[in-house]
C-alpha cells in the first residue's frame, strides 16, 4: 500500500515552457499531475507517494487513520521538491493543499479488500480556519519611546509573506522586552500574557512558540530538524496577536518584569490556540479567514479541487461526493 499527499505549487514569475519533471527523494515518488500557466506564473499539482511496510489501522467505524510519521515525511518531501523547483526556475513558491490532501493507492489484493471496508479517512477534529486580523496601534510616539526598537521588529515583518521571517521578528521582540534569550523567555512571556484573559493564552502555548524559535532560527545539529513556513504558519496569527500586546502593554520594557499597561487591546482576532474568533461588542469587526487542511500543514487551495484522479487512487467517500458534486456541475 502506498500514502498519497497531494498538494499545489504556486510560482510566481514568467511561465517556464520546460515541462516540470517528477523527482525522487529518498523513499518518497514526486510525480506532476497537472501543469498550468496563470495569471500569477506557473501553477503545479503534485503528488508524493511513499510505500507503507503496514496497512494503517481502521477504526470501528470504517474510518482508515493515516500514520502521522509518513503524511509528515511525504508532507516534508513536498516542501523539497518546491524549494529545489523554486531554485531552478529562480522564482519563488508558494505551497498550499490540494483536494482531496491524501490517497491510498492498492499494491495488491489484500490492499484492495482493505479499502473495500473502508469509508473514508479519520481527520483530526479540530478547527481548519485561522482569523486574520489587521492590528493598529494609536501612534502617539511619547508611549514607544522607550520601545522604539521593538516597534521597528514588528513593523519590519508587515507584509513580508514570509512566515518563518515573520516570526522570527515576533520572537526578537519578546525577548527584547523581557531580555531574556528564548530558553529563559517562556516564563516571564507568558506570565505577562496570561493576564490578556481575553486573548486566552498558555503557558503551553508559548512553549510551543519558543521550541519553534530554536528550529527556525539554528540549524547546525542535523540531529535537530529545522522549521520551515509550512511548520510554524498555524502558530504564526497567534503569535503576531502577542506581540502587539507586548509591544504596547508591557509596563517595563527591557525587564522581565511581567507587569502590564493598558494601552492596547485587540478588538479582533482569535482567544485561543485553536483559532476561537474574538469579537468585540460595538466594534468594527473586520477579518480575513485562512483555510488549512485537515491536518493544519498548508492552507488550503480554495480552487484545488482535484476530480479526475487515477482510477485505482483511493481518496475515501469526501472524494466521491466532491466528484459527484462537480459532474452535477458541468452537466456530467
Amino acid at each position: 500500500m502506498k500514502l498519497g499527499r497531494l498538494a499545489t505549487l504556486q510560482f510566481s514569475g514568467a511561465p517556464d515552457p520546460i515541462p516540470p519533471y517528477s523527482m525522487k527523494i529518498g523513499d518518497c515518488n514526486i510525480d506532476v499531475l497537472l501543469h498550468k500557466p496563470n495569471a500569477l506564473g506557473d501553477l503545479l499539482c503534485i503528488a508524493a507517494r511513499i510505500e507503507l511496510k503496514y496497512l494503517p489501522k481502521i477504526t470501528g467505524e470504517s474510518l482508515i487513520v493515516i500514520p502521522e510519521k509518513n503524511r509528515f515525511f511525504a508532507e516534508d518531501c513536498i516542501c523539497h521538491y518546491a524549494h529545489l523547483t523554486a531554485l531552478e526556475r529562480a522564482q519563488p513558491v508558494d505551497i498550499t493543499s490540494a483536494s482531496p490532501s491524501i490517497f491510498l493507492e492498492p499494491d495488491k489484493s489484500d490492499d484492495e479488500d482493505f479499502l473495500r471496508r473502508a469509508i473514508d479517512f479519520k481527520y483530526p477534529t479540530q478547527n481548519r480556519s485561522f482569523p486574520q486580523a489587521e492590528h493598529k496601534i494609536d501612534l502617539r510616539a511619547e508611549i514607544y519611546s522607550d520601545r522604539l526598537d521593538g516597534a521597528a521588529l514588528l513593523a519590519q515583518s508587515l507584509k513580508s509573506n514570509r512566515p518563518s521571517a515573520d516570526f522570527m521578528s515576533h520572537m526578537r521582540l519578546f525577548e527584547r522586552a523581557f531580555a531574556k534569550p528564548n530558553g529563559l523567555l517562556s516564563q516571564p512571556l507568558s506570565s505577562f500574557l496570561l493576564n490578556a484573559k481575553s486573548q486566552g493564552y498558555t503557558f503551553a502555548e508559548v512553549e510551543k512558540w519558543t521550541r519553534a524559535r530554536d528550529a527556525v532560527s539554528h540549524a547546525d545539529r542535523r540531529s535537530q530538524g529545522i522549521a520551515l513556513d509550512s511548520d510554524i504558519m498555524w502558530l504564526l496569527g497567534r503569535v503576531k496577536q502577542a506581540a502587539y500586546d507586548v509591544l504596547t502593554n508591557n509596563k517595563t520594557w527591557g525587564s522581565p518584569d511581567a507587569a502590564r499597561r493598558s494601552v492596547w487591546a485587540p478588538t479582533s482576532g482569535t482567544c485561543d490556540s485553536n483559532a476561537g474568533l474574538l469579537a468585540t461588542r460595538g466594534k468594527d469587526f473586520s477579518i480575513s479567514m485562512q483555510i488549512f487542511d485537515e491536518f493544519r500543514r498548508f492552507p488550503l487551495n480554495l480552487q484545488g479541487n482535484l476530480t479526475a484522479l487515477p482510477l485505482n487512487w483511493w481518496a475515501g467517500q469526501r472524494y466521491k461526493s466532491l466528484k459527484a458534486s462537480k459532474g452535477q456541475e458541468t452537466g456530467n
